[in-house]
């Protein structure tokens, strides 16, 4: 195994060089690690931008693709599927989880991630969208993409991290299925929400995983609402008008 088929793998410059100085008995450091690599995907582009390559590769894969560029030409809008990953949707196409929390990259610009979920409760990629903003028409130009390639079929329910914008193009995009938000954001919004408050850590936390998580757990209507009044009533000291908004 050489450094390119490495490279190829998505191996960590780190593990390169540890595989490597182990085979050869060598000692390479990270520069000639980092160079090298470099190198590498340079001629792998062949004097393309990395965003032309990829759309080229993409569609040579079979990729599904929708594109939107700005009058400079520049990508604003990009949608991708896997040939793979959608076939995997149209058979398990009930639940539909969308990520948006991915901020930094290349583009500087947001990277929405779809996942669905198989019979055996596993997760696979259904695609992934590079956008330039978050507003309500930005998402509903991604889940049309979605609605193109699901054909005739509609999930049952979407998870999402957050409401907003994301929310709004939901409900016109996909009337008929439920809005359900991540349990595990939630959580850590109210924290983050609270230590903002001068809430310390640790209480935050004791909070978020005992009154506010029997609260979460409720299984009936009735119960959700004998909770919640318990916790409006309990000596948390934490005011919840501040912490959660309609």
């Amino acid at each position: 195994m050489n450094i390119k088929e490495l490279e190829a793998t998505h191996t960590q410059a780190k593990d390169i060089r540890s595989l490597l100085n182990m085979k050869y008995d060598a000692h390479h450091n990270m520069t000639q690690i980092y160079n090298e690599t470099a190198k590498i995907r340079r001629e792998r582009l062949g004097g393309l931008k990395p965003m032309r390559w990829t759309l080229i590769e993409a569609q040579r894969l079979g990729y599904f693709i929708e594109c939107e560029f700005d009058d400079q030409r520049r990508v604003t809008r990009l949608f991708l599927c896997h040939p793979e990953s959608i076939r995997m949707l149209l058979a398990w196409y009930f639940v539909v989880l969308i990520v948006s929390t991915y901020k930094t990259n290349k583009y500087k610009q947001p990277l929405v991630q779809l996942i669905g979920v198989s019979p055996v409760k596993k997760n696979f990629n259904i695609g992934f969208a590079l956008i330039s903003d978050e507003t309500k028409e930005t998402y509903a130009w991604v889940l049309m993409q979605l609605k193109i390639v699901l054909g005739d079929r509609t999930p049952v329910a979407f998870v999402t991290d957050k409401a907003g914008g994301l929310g709004v193009s939901l409900q016109q995009i996909f009337p008929s299925s439920a809005h359900l938000l991540c349990v595990w954001h939630m959580k850590k919004n109210i924290e983050a929400k609270m230590m903002q408050l001068g809430i310390g850590r640790d209480s935050a936390e004791l909070f978020v995983g005992s009154l506010w998580e029997r609260v979460l757990r409720a299984n009936t209507e009735a119960g959700f609402q004998r909770r919640w009044l318990e916790l409006q009533n309990s000596q948390s000291c934490v005011d919840l008008s501040a912490i959660i908004k309609d």
